[in-house]
């Protein structure tokens, strides 16, 4: 039941996943929503900043999950109250969005589509990496 001499229980990288899934996938339709009716406005799109979209929408998820799980205690999960975003949360968050966001302003060329892309891919898949981490030091002090 238990993978890697861990304490996590092997099924919980997927319990994270799919919570979150459905967020992530409506955030994404929202932002591509607003993405094409800016393009209609503007008469122009940014396809370098559209493909932003996904790894930063996971890296605020993620950081909002390590968030939470790293301040939860069971007892409390258990009678149904969790505790909020901390202002420590919304800051790492926007930090997620923010780096790629900067480099894709700053950077030229194809670099500008690629780098920022992967960077905002990164930090998602760090973001979720210590969501799963914090979910296995709940109530170890």
């Amino acid at each position: 039941m238990l993978a890697n001499n861990s304490s996590t229980p092997y099924f919980i990288q997927p319990i994270l996943v799919f919570g979150a899934k459905s967020g992530f996938f409506l955030s994404i339709i929202i932002s591509l929503v607003g993405l094409i009716f800016s393009a209609l406005v503007m008469k122009s799109i940014d396809l370098g900043f559209a493909l932003l979209i996904p790894g930063i929408i996971a890296g605020v998820i993620g950081i909002a999950a390590f968030d939470v799980l790293r301040r939860a205690r069971s007892d409390y999960l258990l009678s149904g109250s969790a505790p909020e975003i901390s202002a420590g949360g919304y800051l790492l968050g926007s930090l997620t969005a923010i780096v790629p966001i900067i480099l894709y302003t700053i950077l030229s060329g194809i670099s500008k589509m690629i780098f920022p892309f992967f960077v905002s891919l990164f930090f998602g898949y760090f973001a979720f990496k210590i969501a799963v981490k914090s979910y296995r030091n709940i109530d170890k002090i």
